[in-house]
C-alpha cells in the first residue's frame, strides 16, 4: 500500500512539472515570434536606407573583369553626403596605407589617382588637397612625376621606387627625366625608399653628397640590385665631393642593402636612431666593394645617439688597429670630412645604443668587434652565429688574410674580456653547436635576465645542448628570470646542472626539445622520491610560467603531478610563514662558525669564476672588476628556505604538444592545481 501511494505522489509531481514546462514552452515561442517580427522590421529599414546608396547605375560603374572605373558615383548618393573634411581624412589614410603597394606590378595606379576618378566631388577634393600627392611612387614609365610634384605644393615628399624589371636598363630620356626630378625635389624629401640598378642609385647618392641640406629627410632606405652590383661598381668608384658637416638634421632611420656606409656623405647624424646594414661578404670576391671596419666605425662615430644597430649578414673587414695609448686620446678617431677612421684608434663609445643584432658573425672572432665599439648601455643582444670554421677577414697593406686565433686585438690588451654591465636580454641562434663553445668565452653578462638559445633546424635529429659551463665564461646566472631553448636534445644531468645555476628563473620555454623529461626534473629535482611531505631541494623554486611548443614527451599526467606538487608545497610555505615555525626553537650560529661557512662558499665559487679587469679592457691595472667578488652576486637576495618551499605554477602554455588536450589543460585551473592562466593551440 505504501509503494502504491509513493508511486502516485511521484506521478503527480511529474505531471505538475510537465505542465509547467509546456506552459513555459508556449511563452518562449511567443517571445521568439516577437523577436523574429522585430528582426524583419529592422532588416526592412536597413534595406530602405541602402536603396539610395546603391542605384543601378552605381552597380554598373565597375567592370568586373578588370576593376576599372566605368561610371562615376551618382550625385546625391549616401556616400556623397559625408562632409569634405571627413573625406579628406579618409583619403589620407587610404593613400598612406596603399601607396607603397603601387610599386608592385599588380597595382600600377596610384591611390590618389584612383580617388580622383570616383566622382566629380572627389576629384575636386583630391586635386585641391596637396597632402594626397606627397607620396610619389616611381615606376619604370616615370608617369606623373611632374604632376605629382606640382599638386603636392611645397610639402615634404615620400618617394618609393621598386624596379619591377631589373634586366631592362633605363633609356637615356628616362634617365634625364629622373635626374631632373631629383634636382627639383631633393630638398623636399621626407622619406626615400629606393631599389634599383646602379645607374639610378648613383644619381641618388650624387644628390645626397652634393646637396647642401635635407631639412625634412627622416628615413633613408637604399637597396642595390644584387645582379647589377659587382659589374657596375667596378666602373663607378663612388668618389663624390664632400658636403657640409650637417646635412641631415632630422634623419632617424637608415637602411642600406649592398650600399656601403662610406658612400653616404660624411655628415654628422645627430637624430639617427636606427641603422640597418645588409652586405653579405660571400656575394663579392673583391675587397674594395666590401664594408670595412674603418668605414663602419667612422659612421658610428658620427651617430652618437644611435639606439638600434643591425648587421644583417654583414661582417666588416678588419683594417684598423686598437690602441690604448694616452697620446691617441687627444686626437679624434675620425678626421673632419673623412669617410674612415685613422689606422690606430681608441674605442668608439656608443652611449645610447640599447639593441645590437648581428647575423652570421664568425663565432671565434665576434668578440673583437666589441673592443672597437663599446656599448655600455646595451640591453639586448641578438646573434645568429656562423659555422665554427669561419674566421674574421683582415685587410692590411692591400693583402687579405684570416685572423689567427692567437693574434691579439691590440698590443696593449693581453687578456681580452668584455663586460656587458647593462645587458639583460641575450638571444642566440646557431648553425652548429660547436659555435656555442667559441662565441662567448671572452664575454661576460653579470646582470642577464633573459636568455634564448636556438638551433636553426636543418636536420632530423636535434643536436645535444652543450653544458652551460662550456658556453659561458661565468655559468652562474643569479638574475636570470626567463630561459628559452629551441631544437635541442636535453641531457638529464646537464640540464639539471644548468637549471641549478638559475635560482631566480620564473619562465621556462621549451620549443621542439627532446631527450630528458624536464617535468620530472622540475618535480623532484632529479631524485626518485615522490612523497610531497619529504623535504626536497627544488630546481628553480621561483618558477611560475611554463611554455611547451612541439614537445613530444610532455604528458598531462606528469604536468599535472608537477603543478599539484608545487601547489601543495607553496601552500605549506604560506602556512609556515604565518606561525608554523613558532613551536621550534632556532639556535643561531655563532659568528665564527658563520664566517667559516661563508669563506668556504666564496673559496668554492672562486674556482669557477675568473678574476679579470674592468668593463671593456681586462688588462687595466688597479680597476675593480665586477667579478672580483663572485660569491656576492650569488648570495645577494638569496632566501634559504626557497629551495624547499617553491612557488606555485600560475601560467601554462601548450602549443603543438599532442599528448596534452585542451580539456586537460583547462582542468589545471581547478583549485587543486591553482593555475590562473592557460593557453592551448594544436600547432
Amino acid at each position: 500500500m505504501t509503494d502504491t501511494t509513493d508511486s502516485y505522489s511521484r506521478n503527480l509531481v511529474l505531471g505538475a512539472q510537465l505542465k509547467f514546462l509546456q506552459e513555459r514552452e508556449i511563452e518562449i515561442r511567443e517571445e521568439l515570434h516577437q523577436i523574429i517580427l522585430k528582426q524583419e522590421d529592422i532588416q526592412g529599414e536597413i534595406a530602405n536606407l541602402m536603396k539610395p546608396a546603391v542605384p543601378d547605375q552605381v552597380g554598373r560603374r565597375v567592370n568586373a573583369s578588370d576593376g576599372q572605373i566605368v561610371q562615376p558615383i551618382a550625385e546625391g548618393s549616401t556616400i556623397e553626403i559625408i562632409p569634405a573634411e571627413l573625406l579628406l581624412h579618409i583619403f589620407g589614410f587610404y593613400v598612406c596605407a596603399y601607396a607603397p603597394d603601387a610599386m608592385s606590378r599588380d597595382r600600377e595606379q596610384h591611390p590618389a589617382v584612383t580617388i580622383s576618378h570616383v566622382s566629380r566631388k572627389w576629384r575636386i577634393l583630391a586635386l585641391n588637397c596637396s597632402a594626397l600627392w606627397t607620396t610619389i611612387v616611381i615606376g619604370r614609365k616615370l608617369r606623373g612625376l611632374t604632376n605629382f610634384s606640382k599638386r603636392s605644393g611645397m610639402r615634404p615628399l615620400s618617394i618609393y621606387h621598386g624596379d619591377a624589371s631589373p634586366g631592362i636598363p633605363y633609356r637615356a630620356v628616362q634617365h634625364l627625366k629622373l635626374k631632373d626630378f631629383f634636382v627639383m625635389s631633393c630638398n623636399r624629401w621626407r622619406s626615400l625608399k629606393w631599389s634599383s640598378p646602379m645607374n639610378p642609385l648613383v644619381d641618388i647618392l650624387t644628390h645626397l653628397n652634393t646637396q647642401e641640406c635635407f631639412p625634412y629627410l627622416c628615413s633613408l632606405d637604399l637597396s642595390l640590385m644584387h645582379s647589377e652590383r659587382t659589374i657596375i661598381l667596378q666602373r663607378s668608384p663612388m668618389t663624390f665631393p664632400v658636403g657640409p658637416m650637417v646635412q641631415f638634421p632630422e634623419l632617424s632611420d637608415i637602411r642600406l642593402s649592398y650600399v656601403l656606409p662610406s658612400e653616404l656623405p660624411p655628415s654628422a647624424l645627430p637624430a639617427l636612431r636606427t641603422f640597418h646594414l645588409h652586405f653579405p661578404m660571400r656575394s663579392c670576391v673583391q675587397w674594395p666593394l666590401l664594408p670595412k671596419m674603418s668605414e663602419v666605425c667612422a659612421f658610428l662615430y658620427r651617430s652618437p645617439n644611435l639606439e638600434e644597430l643591425i648587421f644583417d649578414d654583414s661582417v666588416p673587414l678588419m683594417d684598423i688597429q686598437l690602441s690604448l695609448d694616452d697620446s691617441i686620446h687627444s686626437l679624434p678617431p675620425v678626421a673632419p670630412n673623412s669617410r674612415k677612421t685613422r689606422f690606430r684608434i681608441t674605442p668608439i663609445v656608443m652611449q645610447k645604443l640599447t639593441r645590437f643584432e648581428w647575423s652570421f658573425p664568425p663565432p671565434k672572432d665576434a668578440w673583437r668587434f666589441f673592443y672597437f665599439v663599446e656599448m655600455p648601455s646595451l640591453l639586448r643582444l641578438d646573434m645568429v652565429l656562423n659555422t665554427p670554421q669561419t674566421r674574421l677577414t683582415q685587410l692590411f697593406g692591400g693583402v687579405l688574410s684570416l685572423v689567427d686565433t692567437a693574434q691579439r686585438v691590440s698590443e696593449d690588451v693581453t687578456d681580452p674580456l668584455i663586460h656587458f654591465e647593462a645587458l639583460e636580454d641575450l638571444r642566440v641562434e646557431t648553425l652548429d653547436t660547436d659555435s656555442l663553445y667559441q662565441a662567448f668565452r671572452k664575454l661576460d653578462f653579470p646582470v642577464l635576465k633573459k636568455l634564448s638559445l636556438s638551433f636553426i633546424h636543418s636536420q632530423k635529429n636535434s643536436p645535444k645542448l652543450p653544458r652551460i659551463e662550456s658556453i659561458f665564461r661565468e655559468p652562474r646566472m643569479p638574475n636570470l628570470v626567463s630561459l628559452t631553448l629551441r631544437n635541442f636534445k636535453l641531457h638529464l644531468d646537464e640540464t639539471h646542472m644548468a637549471l641549478r645555476y638559475m635560482p631566480a628563473l620564473e619562465h621556462l620555454t621549451l620549443d621542439a626539445c627532446s631527450g630528458a623529461n624536464i617535468l620530472d626534473l622540475l618535480g623532484n629535482g632529479g631524485s626518485k622520491a615522490q612523497d610531497t611531505t619529504t623535504l626536497r631541494q627544488w630546481v628553480c623554486p621561483r618558477l611560475e610560467h611554463l611554455t611547451f611548443v612541439n614537445c613530444r614527451r610532455v604528458q598531462f599526467s606528469t604536468l599535472a603531478a608537477l603543478v599539484k606538487m608545487r601547489k601543495q608545497c607553496s601552500a605549506r610555505r604560506v602556512g609556515s610563514s604565518s606561525g608554523a615555525m613558532e613551536g621550534r626553537a632556532v639556535v643561531p650560529l655563532r659568528r665564527r662558525v658563520l664566517h667559516q661557512i661563508q669563506n668556504r662558499s666564496l673559496d668554492a665559487s672562486a674556482q669557477s669564476t675568473p678574476i679579470r679587469g674592468p668593463a671593456g679592457f681586462a688588462s687595466s691595472a688597479g680597476a675593480r672588476s665586477p667579478l672580483a667578488s663572485p660569491g656576492r652576486s650569488v648570495l645577494q637576495d638569496w632566501c634559504p628556505d626557497e629551495k624547499t618551499q617553491p612557488r606555485a605554477i600560475n601560467m601554462v602554455d601548450i602549443i603543438g604538444c599532442m599528448r596534452v588536450s585542451e580539456a586537460e589543460l583547462i582542468s589545471l585551473q581547478d583549485d587543486v592545481y591553482g593555475v590562473e592562466e592557460v593557453y592551448w593551440c594544436a600547432a
